[in-house]
């Protein structure tokens, strides 16, 4: 019907169709690190609140801290966790943040010199550093980190670890323990 109606029109005038128009495809952009990007849960150790919260494990007891100290260190707490998180912040708690970490970890010492002193990329890698100090790592475990740190393969770290340690470790361990 719609031809015996407007053949004269349809040979002048185009024909409107019903036309959905793409959305315009967002351009991804990685924020730069210092761009004041939130650290959670405790922040960097070079932070406000750092000297207080980063100290050596000996030091890590409540008797060296003063009643004042002490109100400092829980209203941060209550602060810190009161608050809810942005989309763009970097947890020490999620280990997807901690693995993408360690897979840049390499680059970035690399090129840390580059970066001014009070750069907070450079303090998220000494309060990774400051982490990873306090944990309780057999020396196979600190030269596994260490090599998936150098982007070493599984199957070659598999390999050096059995033998300079006398263990049985496959690939797919090596991983979970990395994890």
């Amino acid at each position: 019907m719609r031809r015996e109606q407007f053949t004269l029109r349809d040979t002048y005038v185009d024909k409107h169709m019903r036309h959905t128009p793409p959305e315009p495809e967002l351009e991804i952009v990685n924020p730069d690190f210092d761009a004041e990007i939130p650290v959670f849960p405790l922040g960097l150790s070079n932070g406000p609140i750092g000297a207080m919260l980063f100290k050596k494990d000996i030091d890590l007891n409540p008797k060296t801290y003063s009643e004042s100290d002490l109100r400092k260190i829980s209203q941060f707490y209550w602060d810190k966790f009161s608050c809810s998180r942005p989309v763009i912040h970097f947890d020490f708690c999620n280990l997807e943040h901690i693995y993408e970490l360690f897979g840049q970890l390499n680059d970035l010492e690399e090129n840390i010199d580059a970066l001014p002193v009070d750069s907070t990329l450079r303090q998220l890698i000494d309060t990774l550093k400051y982490y990873i100090s306090l944990t309780d790592l057999t020396e196979a475990q600190k030269e596994i980190l260490h090599l998936k740190i150098n982007k070493t393969k599984n199957q070659d770290i598999a390999s050096y670890i059995n033998q300079k340690y006398g263990k049985s470790y496959t690939a797919n361990y090596i991983s979970t323990i990395f994890r």
